[in-house]
């Protein structure tokens, strides 16, 4: 049989553990999925960096501000920030495609 601490300490755990479920939970769902245009958009500043890498930081810039203007909802720092869309264009393949 184990000892009070023991089961009080595994029950802390188990704790701890649903409450970074739903801490993830909740920032996760705290962010709208990407709609049509949006994710157009993505894909087109992919391929203008892919294009001219060091025009990157300002591409990135411009479509942070411009989906950020287009939401219409009150929006928060990090709603479609720039961190964001760099690891949205890190997800896109690097495939070459036909356009």
């Amino acid at each position: 049989m184990m000892p009070d601490t023991r089961k009080q300490s595994r029950r802390d755990t188990l704790w701890v553990r649903i409450e970074r479920i739903r801490v993830m939970e909740a920032v996760v769902m705290r962010q709208p999925g990407w709609d049509k245009y949006e994710t157009a958009l993505l894909i087109e500043a992919y391929r203008k960096i892919k294009a001219d890498r060091s025009k990157k930081g300002s591409i990135v810039a411009a479509l942070s501000s411009s989906l950020r203007k287009r939401a219409s909802f009150e929006i928060d720092d990090t709603f479609r920030n720039e961190n964001g869309i760099n690891m949205r264009l890190g997800e896109l393949p690097d495939v070459q495609y036909q356009w």
